[in-house]
């Protein structure tokens, strides 16, 4: 029997159960609130993806057949109590092996309390609880398939293995939005903590799961955004601030006394559309507890060839150490193939939508490196210095 259905077919009988028991419970959930004071929204989605490479492995694609496990589904619900307080929470799964945060899991839930100046051009307002980080155009919707320019984000500022500890923080964010006749001026500030991250992060800096675990310590993030007025034309731009740190529960494993990882980046944004094209680009730079500087960019163009059907074209650069660019040191040093420190990507895709809940989306990428490989599911020092990908995603949301 092909070993992709044998390793597949778990996930995909949960998935659908979901299909069935997801809309189910909107439905029930709607109808039990109806009493309630305030207006309730409840709203989900489902995703199940396929992915197939020639040589490395990325969400098992290297597999005879591909690999189906590239699954997610999630039910949300909010809670507007008045024109000010609001509440909102989702609870999300997801079977995504290069993450390594596979399972149900609380992917946010907080209080907000909003309120609008007298001019009512201003809004004000702080939100207390779990909640995304403000980062870059993406990151805040970065789980909702519908919101993503494809199946993929750029991996260089949207990596796949580093998404389950940079992707939210719990604590306190405030929030202000300036509206004026040429669009809005959005500004957000949080601090707090990450949300735990499993082993994903053990595996990228020590390549294991090791018997400790990285407890959360600190997050701290910014954002300036700007949107124009128009809804499918004109200008966007953001300017980010990312930073989160955690402390390991058993340093002396590591030969310390005390072991702490933090990792800060800036990134930039913009973006110009059109009712019929889009061009985006991002770039950023960070740096870890090691001190070493790391960079990331992209930039995608995207045209509508009808009303239903999008086509888009980006590449994507991510570098691991500006003093090592392509990773001649690092390889010289006898660490790993100099290709583990960089990843060029030339991405092609499609987006259909079907109708306005169902959409099937196709790229195909041509990779040289692995920087955004995750050694949760590939041995590094024995993969292919150019390789491609492709992959396909089918979604409904209700």
């Amino acid at each position: 029997m092909n070993r992709m259905l044998v390793s597949d077919r778990p996930g995909a009988l949960a998935l659908l159960g979901l299909m069935w028991f997801l809309p189910v419970l909107v439905a029930s959930a709607k109808d039990a609130t109806d009493a309630w004071p305030g207006e309730w929204t409840f709203n989900g989605f489902l995703s199940q993806g396929y992915s197939l490479s020639n040589t490395n492995r990325f969400n098992s694609s290297n597999q005879q057949g591909g690999s189906f496990d590239l699954r997610e589904a999630a039910v949300n619900t909010r809670w507007q109590v008045n024109d000010r307080l609001s509440m909102a929470a989702q609870l999300l799964y997801r079977d995504v092996p290069v993450a390594d945060d596979d399972g149900v899991r609380l992917d946010y839930g907080f209080i907000d309390y909003s309120q609008a100046a007298v001019s009512g051009n201003q809004n004000y307002g702080v939100t207390i609880g779990r909640f995304k980080n403000p980062f870059g155009f993406f990151n805040e919707t970065r789980d909702v398939p519908f919101t993503r320019p494809g199946v993929l984000l750029p991996q260089s500022l949207y990596t796949e293995r580093g998404r389950p500890f940079a992707m939210a923080s719990q604590g306190v964010l405030a929030h202000a939005d300036f509206f004026t006749d040429t669009g809005t001026l959005a500004l957000k500030a949080s601090f707090g903590e990450p949300i735990p991250g499993g082993a994903s992060l053990e595996y990228i800096l020590f390549g294991n799961d090791l018997s400790g675990q990285f407890d959360p310590d600190k997050a701290v993030t910014a954002q300036v955004r700007y949107d124009g007025a128009g809804n499918t034309e004109g200008w966007s731009a953001a300017l980010s601030y990312l930073y989160y740190s955690y402390d390991f529960s058993r340093p002396r494993s590591l030969g310390r006394d005390a072991f702490n990882f933090s990792f800060r980046v800036m990134a930039a944004s913009l973006q110009y559309s059109t009712p019929d094209w889009r061009i985006t680009s991002e770039a950023g730079y960070g740096q870890a507890f090691d001190n070493i500087d790391r960079f990331s960019a992209y930039l995608q163009g995207a045209y509508r060839l009808s009303p239903t059907l999008e086509s888009f074209l980006r590449y994507d650069l991510m570098i691991v150490d500006v003093e090592d660019r392509w990773g001649h040191e690092y390889e010289r040093q006898g660490r790993g193939p100099a290709h583990n420190r960089y990843a060029k990507d030339l991405t092609f895709g499609i987006n259909w939508d079907l109708s306005p809940d169902l959409t099937v989306r196709a790229e195909w990428h041509h990779v040289e490196g692995t920087g955004w490989l995750s050694p949760a599911e590939a041995n590094l020092r024995e993969t292919d210095r150019r390789w491609n990908l492709g992959m396909l995603e089918l979604s409904f949301r209700f």
